[in-house]
């Protein structure tokens, strides 16, 4: 899987991108309060984008997420 949250998700989850899927939970895969926080900063690093910790919670898979962000043209990934 290609994309851009997959990745930053990879980094923070210390999982490989291949293994996380669009529509699996940040939390199923290992997610906690303090790692939404990395992800958090990562995202606001690479995209200047300001998230607050409900919007996680709230869209807690890439898909949701990146739908929510209106970036999901940007991500090249496969629901796979």
């Amino acid at each position: 899987m290609d994309g851009l949250l997959a990745d930053i998700w990879s980094e923070v989850l210390l999982i490989d991108a291949t293994a996380i899927s669009v529509t699996k939970n940040f939390f199923e895969l290992g997610g906690t309060s303090l790692k939404i926080l990395k992800v958090k900063n990562i995202i606001f690093e690479k995209l200047n984008l300001e998230a607050s910790l409900a919007d996680f919670f709230h869209h807690n898979t890439i898909e949701k997420f990146a739908k929510y962000i209106g970036v999901i043209e940007w991500l090249s990934v496969d629901k796979g």
